[in-house]
């Protein structure tokens, strides 16, 4: 019975790591309205988390004389 639990474990979280790697590839062709209800709300959360972290290291690292407005 372990064993058999494990697999599905194993099997649950290698589909969750391909559903946010599908997500992710698509996020910026897609709407986002219509992007957000085709996946599931933990590949929503995590991948919007992902491309935030992206936009914001964008901004502080790669650009130059940004005006950050607080």
């Amino acid at each position: 019975m372990e064993k058999w639990l494990k697999e599905v474990q194993i099997e649950m979280l290698e589909s969750i790591k391909d559903q946010t790697r599908k997500a992710y590839e698509i996020y910026f062709e897609e709407d986002r309205k219509s992007w957000v209800l085709d996946w599931p709300g933990q590949v929503v959360t995590a991948v919007s988390c992902m491309t935030w972290t992206v936009e914001v290291n964008y901004l502080f690292f790669m650009k130059k004389n940004i005006n950050i407005v607080i």
